[in-house]
């Protein structure tokens, strides 16, 4: 199994941001990747715009200028690494706009992981998801891992949401690449359009069903190429279709597996740039209780200013 050799830890310093730090040591650990701890100033900041009395206290008195900020962050950052991180990882401190700055990051250091963490809860929070989270997944061209919940041990149950594309795929490779003795479950969900129009035009319930049990059937075998393309035996994973809403039953199908992990692709075969991360992923990063793996078609989307 190759191994994942960079990870790229963007953090705000508070302390529930230590989750994904424990989890991207873990990590680190498993496969001997090198860890970068990263914090973003922006650009004008001070100490009267931090949003929570911890960041005040952190950075020191009303009014600090950004480039005291910035000392004290990478003084904070050393002191994190000496209280959590082996010898050998490294911090960067940048000054910008934190998703462009954590793109720029990860691409200068080659990262093959961007791990990021939640706030609080089972909720990831709006400010969190619309103004960084979601704009590094949207924007960026690295994978990234949000973590929700504190680690316990390595992941032993994944989920992965298959639409058959490419991207489903990447992100089934990158997650058994995370978690390699974990239990698999592959998830197809559909939605069968085709019921309304048939019933409109006189079949019946019975024979819906059956169409729709043929389709399903379809379906898992696909899901059994798909597993064997991907280099994963099929008799060793979990294979099932759902009908619904892929965004809700991802989340419901996680709850029942009790994932420790979701992995989801941000492109589907429909070939629109983000349509799945639009309606899907962006549903089961809000929603799922379980970390969330977002991976992308591996193209680069954002040209940084």
């Amino acid at each position: 199994m190759e191994k994942i050799r960079s990870l790229l830890v963007p953090t705000d310093l508070s302390p529930r941001a230590d989750h994904a730090l424990t989890r991207a040591l873990m990590l680190a650990r498993t496969h001997g990747a090198g860890v970068t701890l990263q914090h973003v100033v922006e650009p004008g900041a001070d100490t009267d715009t931090l949003p929570e009395p911890w960041m005040r206290e952190l950075f020191g008195a009303a009014g600090s200028p950004t480039e005291t900020l910035r000392q004290r962050a990478e003084a904070a950052l050393r002191a994190k690494l000496t209280e959590m991180a082996p010898a050998g990882a490294q911090t960067e401190v940048s000054v910008g706009v934190p998703f462009v700055e954590i793109i720029r990051a990860a691409r200068e250091r080659n990262a093959e992981l961007v791990v990021l963490g939640a706030h609080g809860g089972h909720y990831i929070r709006e400010w969190l998801l619309g103004t960084t989270a979601e704009r590094v997944i949207r924007k960026g061209d690295r994978p990234v891992l949000v973590v929700k919940k504190p680690p316990r041990g390595p992941y032993r149950r994944l989920l992965v949401a298959v639409d058959f594309s490419e991207t489903s795929k990447r992100a089934l490779a990158l997650a058994v690449r995370m978690a390699p003795k974990a239990r698999v479950a592959l998830l197809n969900v559909y939605d069968f359009g085709l019921a309304e129009p048939l019933r409109a035009g006189g079949t019946t319930s019975g024979e819906l069903l059956r169409l729709q049990q043929t389709y399903e059937q379809q379906r898992r075998e696909r899901l059994v190429t798909f597993a064997r393309e991907a280099g994963l035996d099929p008799d060793k994973a979990q294979l099932l279709v759902r009908y619904g809403y892929p965004g809700l039953v991802i989340n419901a199908v996680a709850a029942e597996q009790r994932a420790h992990l979701v992995a989801v692709g941000t492109q589907g075969l429909s070939g629109l740039r983000y349509v799945l991360l639009g309606s899907v992923a962006e549903h089961v990063l809000r929603e799922s209780r379980s970390d969330v793996l977002a991976v992308h078609p591996g193209v680069v989307a954002f040209e940084l200013p």
